[in-house]
């Protein structure tokens, strides 16, 4: 069995790191767009579902019969559950990567402590200048990077668009009716005369209104 060379292996370990940046680079360079739709569209379709939902269990949506009920709040929940695994498949698989290639720094900097040949050393310290330089990132279009400090964003933006639509639902509730409104003329009639008070008024500011109101 013949034993590579330290500094053979540090160099194929580089080459190979390089290759794998190139690789994830390329990658999200031509899926950022898609990825970007998917989340967007993803994330629109968990509010409304979660809205819908809230909005049956709250009361502020009428059923017919509890059936109905159960089977609308099941529909939109399993619903809103299949668009959260897409979201969750998406970054941990972007996450994943990321810890893989962080992890790669810790044990090139071990080994460097390890190391007692001058050559060995002086390849680690390249290659951990590498590690410096060459990093792997998933982003939605450069717009917010897809790592697991998206749930927090994603938990954030849900609870303040389902707040404002709660409002927004329970401010545009029609107001109770009351039966004491009281429907006055346009023309004054023996049945609805107008006051003496502003009778006296018209007829002081407008002559001749009164009698018009009269006819």
């Amino acid at each position: 069995m013949v034993s590579k060379n330290p500094c053979d292996v540090v160099q194929e370990s580089m080459e190979i790191h390089q290759l794998i940046c190139e690789a994830a680079s390329t990658a999200n360079k031509y899926f950022t767009y898609q990825l970007l739709t998917i989340i967007s569209i993803a994330f629109l379709i968990i509010v409304f579902d979660a809205y819908y939902v809230l909005e049956t269990l709250l009361g502020k949506s009428k059923r017919e019969t509890k059936f109905k009920t159960i089977e609308f709040v099941t529909f939109f929940s399993c619903q809103m559950m299949l668009y959260l695994i897409a979201i969750i498949s998406i970054v941990e698989g972007s996450n994943r990567a990321i810890k893989k290639s962080e992890k790669t720094g810790s044990i090139v900097h071990a080994l460097l402590n390890k190391a007692k040949m001058p050559d060995v050393k002086e390849k680690l310290q390249q290659f951990s200048m590498q590690l410096l330089h060459l990093k792997i990132n998933f982003t939605a279009a450069g717009l917010f990077n897809i790592d697991r400090s998206l749930y927090f964003t994603i938990s954030g933006a849900l609870t303040t668009y389902l707040i404002i639509l709660l409002q927004f639902t329970t401010n545009s509730s029609p107001p109770p009716s009351s039966d004491c409104t009281v429907n006055y003329p346009f023309r004054s009639s023996p049945q609805y005369p107008l006051p003496i008070k502003a009778q006296m008024i018209t007829s002081t500011v407008f002559p001749g209104f009164v009698d018009f109101l009269l006819i």
